[in-house]
């Protein structure tokens, strides 16, 4: 599937790790998470307006950006070398088609999909990884006001740097590494959130700041 998008223009920007919490698990009947490369044909600036006819079933969760700042490579690096490759941190939302074509939810069809990935909305503000602990921030959804998930994000497999030592593991397992300049979205701490029709969605990750995205219909 990426070589097909690579082919017609798409320029890949990194990697997703979906399914990280064990309310996306349960939401999807699945027992681990994923990955998926993304592309940066699918990336939004702060306060885009979407058109919700443009998805399939749109549905979004929040996330972290992680710009990594150096080539990163192999299994089992330390927490600090983690953190410490991080060039900086944004607030995201992730885009989705919630929608399974076969008709009953299955693993094949989610990865085949890129992990249901439909675009990344980037929030304006970067931060530091030093200061943040990437590990307890409340990380919520908002849609017109109104808070409709809220989770720490030490609920994406224990911490966003455990889920960046996930997909690290599971990169080398197929020969494949982190370059720099790679963008990393670790995960959600909660289900996903159905967007049915206009509104405004803002997504907080507490200590970083706050992305938004205008549905029309």
């Amino acid at each position: 599937m990426c070589a097909l998008r690579a082919a017609r223009g798409e320029t890949p920007a990194g990697y997703k790790v979906g399914c990280t919490s064990p309310a996306v698990r349960d939401q999807l009947g699945l027992t681990e998470p994923i990955f998926a490369p993304i592309f940066s044909s699918r990336f939004h600036p702060d306060g885009v307006t979407l058109s919700a006819a443009d998805f399939a079933s749109c549905a979004v969760e929040p996330e972290l950006v992680l710009t990594i700042g150096e080539d990163l490579e192999g299994t089992g690096l330390p927490t600090a070398r983690l953190r410490g490759a991080i060039q900086e941190v944004r607030v995201g939302i992730e885009l989705h088609h919630f929608h399974f074509w076969a008709g009953a939810v299955s693993a094949q069809e989610l990865v085949c999909s890129g992990g249901m990935h439909a675009g990344l909305v980037v929030g304006a503000r970067a931060m530091s990884p030093d200061g943040l602990g990437l590990n307890n921030e409340r990380m919520s959804v908002r849609v017109d006001g109104v808070e409709a998930e809220a989770a720490p994000a030490s609920e994406i497999m224990g911490g966003p740097l455990r889920s960046l030592a996930w997909l690290l593991d599971a990169l080398c397992r197929h020969g494949c590494a982190l370059a720099a300049g790679s963008v990393v979205i670790p995960g959600a701490p909660v289900a996903l959130v159905r967007i049915d029709g206009p509104g405004q969605v803002e997504v907080e990750v507490r200590g970083v700041g706050v992305a938004t995205a205008r549905f029309v219909s």
